[in-house]
């Protein structure tokens, strides 16, 4: 080979390294057909598609900051000013959780979270096939950790008819917070992803009809998400077993790395915020991203991988003790998913998963009678089950 070329070809090595969030150009052999192994993987985002993914995740998230700044003030304007368009322009605004009504499954596939799939180099690794059907949908994914936003739901997408083909078309509800139905905006594009709200009588509907994606550890979960440690808070998340053991579903573990990763959170888990967090089931927390900006997450590279599935023998009235036994093997299941796979991705390589048992966001504390405070401090510290390599 010609030296000049040589010299290029290397130069070009270090360029695509360099900008590639996985860090290696080995090639993985791509499973397709309901194979095992990797089964989607994004290229890295070009110039154009990472700016166009930085836009679109800007305008998204700064919704929070909309309702924080922007409403207060139009809402002051308009009394103030007595403005008629600016009444127009509230109402617009409110009435959006009304203009959805069904999942649209070409709404995942629009160019922003196109972009957003290359820009954070979004990957799936598969061990198994899921045994879901059209004849029998009957299938919880149940996916950790949940993260200040669960950024899965969007970049799945229609990717799921590639990357698992065995759902022969079928796209899984993903189980969401009930308010956020009812928050301006937002509510919509949930609905069009896809998303129903998190109660026991849609997720038992959509088991019947095509499956359900939940996260347990929801908002407690968000208060949890640094990005020293890998916290999940799961250990007293026994409702979805209980549900699933009733319904006789299938359920398949499903872990998220990078999640944990996106954001920086405050406070911490046993701030008011929290509680009142926990109790309005809406999350209250401050964050802050790339270049400390609250609406653009880093940019880290996301990996979904899924597990083995486990059948459950339907059971009509589950004791507390049976419903215990399940979870714990599922939480080893969950252990031994994280541990296998955590080399894959850059930063995880020495990271431990710890099981939290105690939420302090979940502790009810009486704010007004403060002679019990220390008398409640013991309800307030987190125990953790720091797990060494799973079996």
């Amino acid at each position: 080979m010609c030296p000049l070329r040589a010299a290029a070809k290397i130069e070009a090595n270090k360029a695509f390294l360099k900008m590639s969030l996985w860090g290696t150009r080995k090639k993985r052999r791509h499973m397709e057909n309901g194979g095992e192994g990797y089964v989607y993987e994004a290229a890295p985002a070009t110039t154009g598609t990472a700016m166009l993914a930085r836009i679109t995740l800007f305008l998204l998230f700064f919704t929070t900051l909309f309702y924080i700044v922007l409403v207060p003030a139009l809402f002051y304007y308009v009394y103030a000013y007595s403005s008629f368009w600016g009444a127009i322009l509230l109402a617009v605004i409110f009435s959006t959780p009304l203009w959805a009504r069904q999942h649209w499954t070409w709404f995942g596939e629009t160019a922003g979270f196109v972009a957003w799939r290359h820009y954070f180099e979004f990957r799936i690794f598969k061990e198994a096939p899921i045994p879901i059907t059209k004849s029998n949908p009957n299938v919880m994914l149940v996916a950790l950790p949940h993260g200040l936003f669960p950024l899965i739901l969007p970049l799945l997408g229609s990717v799921l008819k590639e990357a698992f083909p065995e759902f022969d078309g079928l796209t899984p509800s993903t189980a969401v917070a009930n308010v956020m139905f009812y928050t301006p905006i937002l509510a919509p594009m949930l609905v069009w992803l896809g998303c129903i709200p998190a109660t026991k009588e849609a997720i038992v509907r959509s088991l019947k009809t095509n499956g359900c994606l939940i996260l347990p550890d929801g908002i407690a979960g968000a208060f949890h998400s640094k990005r020293e440690e890998e916290c999940v808070y799961f250990e007293t998340r026994k409702g979805f077993i209980e549900l699933a053991l009733k319904q006789g579903s299938t359920l398949v573990p499903m872990y998220c790395f990078g999640h944990s990763q996106l954001y920086d959170v405050y406070p911490s888990p046993k701030s008011w915020l929290a509680r009142a967090s926990r109790r309005w089931k809406f999350s209250l927390i401050f964050f802050w991203g790339e270049w400390w900006m609250p609406p653009l997450p880093r940019r880290v590279p996301l990996l979904v991988v899924t597990g083995k599935p486990m059948q459950l023998e339907k059971t009509p009235d589950p004791s507390k003790e049976f419903v215990a036994q399940v979870h714990a093997a599922f939480k080893e299941r969950l252990l031994t998913l994280y541990y296998t796979h955590r080399d894959k991705v850059p930063g995880y390589e020495n990271k431990k998963l710890i099981i939290l048992y105690v939420s302090c966001a979940a502790v009810p504390r009486p704010l007004h009678q403060k002679w019990q405070r220390r008398l409640s401090r013991r309800h307030f510290r987190e125990k953790a089950d720091t797990h060494e390599q799973a079996p």
